[in-house]
């Protein structure tokens, strides 16, 4: 009896600790994230592949930086992203950032694709943000990406829109008041995330609306950076106040 007792001590201990250890590591990576550390970032992630949130982690840490790389470089980070984001929604559907960051992956890899995908993947950017939000209302990054996205559809011009609808396949609906909106929105739930109002002052500037994107980019200017990339929307900025 009292060495059966022992056993299951042991046993409980060994699972408790192995409890502890994986929390403890995605704590690590998050500590790691915060310092712009992303390499150390992802071998802590990575000590929990089974963990949906160390996925759309890995994801969002591949994102970052690949958004400081180019190239074949630049496409393999997103690759890996891609990846992570759709182990994290296989592991749990339910979970709203691992959407929202696939989502941020497929934006990104529509770069490097021919004219008949990225329809493909508008389609498929718009479904995964749209299930984020229905699933966090509060997501302001997928909101922002969103925004983005609007922006993005709202350069189309009407020919352009018509070709593309005739040759290659149906294009989502949305232009600058639905980007306005959706990035006022992320503003709203972060308003210290520099992207947000970097890219709602984007969105003034091609819509003429100087003042506004002036006032968005010297807002944007103020804040601390957050990620590595945001030292190049501050660079951005001051080239385009001068």
């Amino acid at each position: 009896m009292k060495k059966q007792y022992y056993i299951f001590i042991i046993l409980l201990v060994s699972v408790f600790s192995g409890f502890v250890r994986k929390e403890d590591n995605i704590t690590q990576g998050d500590n790691y994230f915060v310092k712009m550390k992303y390499r150390e970032a992802l071998y802590f992630y990575q000590q929990d592949l089974e963990s949906y949130e160390a996925q759309w982690k890995i994801c969002r840490t591949y994102i970052v930086i690949a958004d400081t790389s180019s190239g074949t470089l630049k496409r393999n980070y997103i690759r890996h992203a891609e990846t992570a984001a759709r182990k994290a929604i296989l592991l749990n559907d339910t979970c709203g950032a691992a959407h929202t960051w696939l989502a941020a992956a497929l934006g990104n890899k529509a770069i490097f694709e021919g004219s008949k995908e990225k329809i493909r993947l508008c389609n498929s950017i718009k479904a995964e943000l749209n299930r984020a939000i229905q699933l966090n209302p509060n997501d302001d990054v997928a909101y922002s990406i969103l925004g983005t996205f609007y922006r993005q559809l709202g350069s189309i011009t009407w020919v352009e829109r018509q070709l593309a609808e005739t040759f290659l396949g149906s294009i989502p609906s949305g232009g600058y008041v639905d980007s306005e909106k959706k990035l006022k929105t992320a503003i709203t739930l972060s308003p210290t995330t520099i992207r947000h109002h970097y890219e709602i002052g984007l969105l003034y500037k091609v819509w003429g609306k100087k003042e506004l994107a002036k006032s968005s980019f010297i807002k944007a200017q103020s804040l601390t950076a957050q990620v590595y990339s945001d030292y190049t929307r501050k660079k951005h900025i001051e080239e385009l106040l001068k």
